[in-house]
């Protein structure tokens, strides 16, 4: 008897809830609203105007949206966005309300099934992303809770819904407003269900819901009708397969899964290649895991993900893939080859997904499992990868560059590591011949090359790699690569010459890193045609060949290659230089260049040369930089530098090359003026560039160049004034407004200068130095109240650093203490120190109209879609307080009169402005000047009349009086929390809730 009433109300809540979605829905789901904005919603239905009190719906403000009677927002945004926050928050309340043993109890058959079929309802018509998910969560735990139930009735009903929802998504007569994207609610639908099933155990409703999908997405194209339900099929598919929690039931249906979507990239219909297409990159990331983390480049170094797959195991763990692949792979190599006959341009539209699933796979250490035993080894034979290898070379000559690009990735999983020599020589012997074009055809020996240097790249990167295995690539390659020179050194067709070229470099490098003893460099020493590989680099990357490539296709390629392995080869060739590149083998074998490479400055020079395409010089100022901190170059390199950056008129290069200088920079000594030379070239271009990138790498270097002066020469290097501007650059980099780059440049530079280190106690002995000093202070200030939490850490370190008293990793406000004290007790004997920290404490001044503006604006609450504040880490009243109470105690009556004076002039202007203000009370909770717009600028004013007014002189009255009358006339006008700060001798408010408070509250 007790829980009838319960029962009761709940009864009626869930009657609410059913009226409220219903009216909501109405508002938010109109067919011809999709894509419209809130205020192009037109409110047909007479539901939310007849629920509305009379005078309230008879209003004649609420006739026009864009009316200003309305503070929260126009009314088509508030309707718009209370519906979508009304259908959530009753998708969620649902879920509880349902989902819960108790309560779920004492609801009917009828009720429960009635609130089942509303969440399903909100899922089929809305299209916002966040009421969905929300309703998936709310009908996941009806689903969940019915499911656990012992009543045969409600366990039976999530199955129920399970096969109208297939029923659903199979309805025949589907039209183009059924083509929404991603299919909107329906994958939702179809994870609420099966996400409620109980784990750690068979999930039945999964296991049956999954194949009549795949059914449906492999059906035969028909009509436009026909595929629709395909494109849901695969969408609904593309979540299933996606969802961790489900990952280990759905593994056994990714196999057919794959075969279906490429089997629908053939389909005539877009929206069908395009929903496969999403459904295989899921199941591509669930079958092979993640893509590398890093990219597979030797000059970057390779990182291995740990969810990798490799090729062996992947075909042992889905062996029908393995034949219907390869059936796939041939079909398209067999039309590829046809119509390459009949000069027919096309590609299969199975190829390139066939070769991207290959590509994600990695080398198996062997080429057979388990060898020893039998079965296993009949079994990896007939699954063994090489079957794929000559379809994925036929691929690799194809007409399409994207094509040959694929295949050269493909190859790699395919070939094991003991095996990559032979294939190396074996994929080279064709082009060995002399005959320029190749014989076989330059689509062909492009493809070749692409292929040797995924190749080259594996062997470098495996960990199963012997010092054997590797002296045999190298021998391979360099066999290889010397037979087939030629089509580098014409540059007739610039793309054969770039892969040749990183083919090159990738076998010196392996040859650098691998043949580490005593014997095996010097087999490689006495095996000339590696020392001829070497050669041939050097000089088919001469700057001079760039005019052979330039307005040919890869043009840009061949620069990028060639210029990065000249500046390398240069580095490492000369004794000057620490060991870089292939430094191990060139300094043990200089005997094998003589007078071939010849001056290693003049050809450094060459690259950067202005008469050298821009791709060129760019990718040679990157090899530069590259070469490590502290690279030491000739006074005649940096003399060419210096000049070349005055010419340079692209922005990538200019970045560069300033790049290159800022590594130099530290090692610069005082043996020469190059610090000062480029000091003026870089100051220019960071002063005039047009481009910010090239700016904010000029504030960094010149910060860099200026630690080097101080090195040299602190004293001289302060007092000379050269500083002033880059310490402006750094102040205006620091503003809150700038681009995030910028401050970030702004914050390294002023960490890389280490000024902060010099400007201490007894070195700042006159104004321009304590000028300097109280600007780079002011910097560190903006900074550390940064809204990036990088630029705020770096913004703490460096001050730890400057002063002894922080420690490092404290809070902003201990280091804004500690920069305040710092200030005030280095710099206080400075006008700029005691001007700086008046502004601080006095805050911005105020006309009538200003501050008119700014009540005016102080709205009762924040309307909606406004933009939330940029920074919420800056408290101006926190700064504002340790200024005015350094002022309290230190402050000269002379400068705390004029600064009173100015105080009390802005006091004037609001408390008039407060005057004629008609709304100051009913604006905001507490008045408006409780508003946070009012409210800082009249407690910073009134924070500083408290501080000035102490220091002012026990003589004037005049002034005294005169703010103790501002302040009576100023006290009804302003909220009680600013009261506190209206004191003149006596507390005036002793009666006051706030008069215990004091007047530096953040302090």
């Amino acid at each position: 008897l007790r829980l009838t009433p319960l029962k009761a109300a709940l009864s009626r809540m869930m009657a609410l809830m059913t009226r409220a979605t219903e009216l909501a829905l109405g508002f938010i789901s109109q067919p011809d609203a999709l894509g419209a904005t809130a205020e192009e919603v037109k409110f047909e239905s007479g539901g939310f105007d007849d629920d509305m009190d009379d005078d309230v719906a008879d209003d004649d403000t609420m006739d026009d949206d864009t009316t200003d009677g309305c503070d929260l927002a126009p009314r088509a945004q508030i309707i718009t966005t209370a519906c979508w926050l009304t259908v959530k928050e009753i998708s969620l309340l649902t879920g509880e309300v349902t989902g819960a043993t108790a309560t779920a109890d004492m609801l009917s058959l009828d009720a429960l099934k009635s609130a089942g079929e509303r969440l399903f309802n909100v899922l089929f018509t809305v299209k916002h992303t966040g009421a969905m998910e929300k309703t998936r969560i709310g009908t996941t735990a009806l689903c969940a809770r019915l499911m656990r139930s012992n009543d045969a009735a409600l366990n039976m009903l999530p199955q129920q819904w399970l096969d109208e929802l297939v029923t659903q998504l199979r309805r025949p007569g589907q039209g183009v407003r059924d083509r929404v994207r991603r299919s909107a609610g329906l994958p939702y639908a179809f994870m609420s269900i099966l996400l409620a099933e109980p784990r750690g155990q068979t999930r039945t409703a999964l296991e049956r819901v999954l194949p009549q999908l795949l059914d449906v997405a492999a059906a035969p194209d028909g009509s436009e009708s026909e595929n629709i339900p395909r494109v849901h099929a695969f969408n609904v598919i593309r979540v299933i397969f996606a969802d961790r929690d489900l990952s280990v039931e759905t593994t056994a249906h990714a196999a057919r899964g794959l075969e279906v979507c490429i089997r629908a990239f053939s389909s005539p219909a877009w929206e069908t290649r395009n929903a496969a297409t999403l459904a295989f990159a899921s199941l591509l990331t669930k079958v092979c895991g993640c893509m590398n983390i890093s990219p597979r480049r030797i000059r970057d170094g390779y990182v291995s993900s740990r969810r990798e797959v490799s090729v062996v195991e992947f075909f042992q763990r889905f062996p029908s893939l393995h034949a219907y692949l390869l059936e796939e792979l041939a079909t398209a190599t067999s039309m590829m080859t046809a119509e390459s006959s009949l000069s027919v341009s096309s590609v299969h539209p199975s190829l390139y997904p066939t070769l991207a699933l290959l590509s994600r796979l990695t080398p198996s250490s062997s080429s057979c499992d388990n060898e020893g035993n039998d079965a296993h080894a009949a079994i990896n034979v007939k699954l063994s990868p090489s079957a794929f290898i000559p379809c994925v070379l036929t691929c690799a000559s194809a007409k399409y560059l994207a094509v040959r690009a694929a295949a050269a990735r493909a190859l790699r999983p395919l070939v094991p590591p003991t095996e990559v020599a032979a294939h190396i020589a074996s994929v080279l012997s064709p082009l060995s011949d002399a005959h320029e074009p190749p014989r076989i055809g330059c689509n062909t020996a492009h493809g070749a090359l692409l292929c040797v240097h995924e190749l080259l790249i594996e062997a470098c990167c495996s960990s199963s790699s012997s010092s054997a295995m590797m002296w045999d690539v190298v021998r391979a390659a360099s066999n290889g690569l010397t037979a087939c020179a030629k089509t580098a050194a014409t540059v007739r067709v610039p793309l054969i010459s770039a892969a040749w070229l990183r083919c090159a470099e990738a076998t010196a490098l392996i040859a650098n890193t691998f043949l580490v003893n005593t014997d095996a460099r010097d087999a490689l020493g006495d095996d000339g045609t590696f020392h001829e590989l070497v050669l041939m680099m050097w000089q088919c990357s001469a700057p001079v060949l760039s005019a052979h490539a330039e307005h040919h296709p890869g043009a840009s390629e061949w620069n990028k290659a060639a210029a990065g392995i000249r500046v390398r080869i240069a580095l490492s060739c000369d004794s000057a230089y620490r060991e870089y590149r292939y430094g191990r083998l060139c300094k043990t074998h200089d005997e094998w260049f003589g007078d071939d490479i010849g001056d290693v400055t003049e050809a450094i020079i060459d690259a950067l040369g202005a008469n050298t395409p821009y791709e060129y010089r760019a990718q040679a100022y990157k090899a530069l930089f590259h070469g490590g901190d502290h690279l030491p170059m000739a006074d005649e390199t940096k003399d060419f530098v210096r000049n070349a950056l005055r010419r340079e008129e692209r922005h990538s290069v200019i970045r560069r090359a300033i790049r290159v200088v800022t590594e130099w920079a530290l090692g610069m000594s005082e043996g020469g003026d190059h610090h000062l030379l480029f000091w003026r070239v870089v100051l220019d271009i960071t002063v005039n560039n047009i481009n910010e990138r090239v700016r904010s790498e000029g504030m960094c270097c010149l910060a860099r160049l200026c630690a080097a002066q101080l090195r040299i020469d602190a004293v001289e290097t302060v007092s000379s004034g050269r500083l002033n501007g880059f310490v402006h650059m750094i102040l205006d980099g620091c503003d809150p407004s700038a681009s995030s780059e910028k401050r970030k440049a702004a914050v390294q530079a002023l960490s890389s200068s280490k000024l902060l280190d010099f400007v201490q106690g007894d070195r700042v002995e006159d104004e321009a130095t304590g000028t300097l000093a109280v600007d780079l202070w002011r910097c560190m200030l903006m900074l550390i109240e940064d809204e990036d939490v990088d630029i705020r850490e770096i913004a703490s370190q460096t001050a730890s650093s400057a002063i002894e008293s922080v420690r490092s990793g404290a809070q902003s406000e201990e280091v804004l203490r500690a920069i305040f004290q710092h200030v005030h007790t280095n710099f206080a004997q400075f006008e700029v120190a005691m001007a700086f920290m008046v502004d601080l404490a006095k805050g911005l001044s105020y006309t009538r109209s200003q501050f008119d503006h700014i009540l005016a604006r102080s709205t009762n609450i924040r309307r909606l879609f406004d933009k939330e504040a940029d920074n919420a880490h800056a408290e101006p009243l926190f700064l504002a307080q340790l200024a005015a109470k350094q002022m309290h105690a230190s402050c000269d009556a002379k400068t705390a009169q004029c600064a009173l004076d100015e105080v009390m002039e802005t006091l004037t202007n609001m408390k008039d402005a407060l005057e004629a203000f008609a709304n100051r009370d009913s604006r905001w909770v507490g008045g408006v000047t409780a508003h946070e717009d009012c409210f800082v600028p009249i407690a910073n004013a009134l924070i500083g009349a408290w501080a000035f007014e102490a220091r002012i002189g026990n003589d004037d009255n005049e002034r005294r009086e005169r703010l103790q009358a501002l302040y009576t006339a100023l006290s009804p006008f302003v909220a009680p929390a600013l009261r506190v700060l209206m004191r003149v001798g006596d507390d005036v408010f002793a009666d006051d809730v706030f008069a215990s408070v004091s007047p530096c509250f953040l302090v």
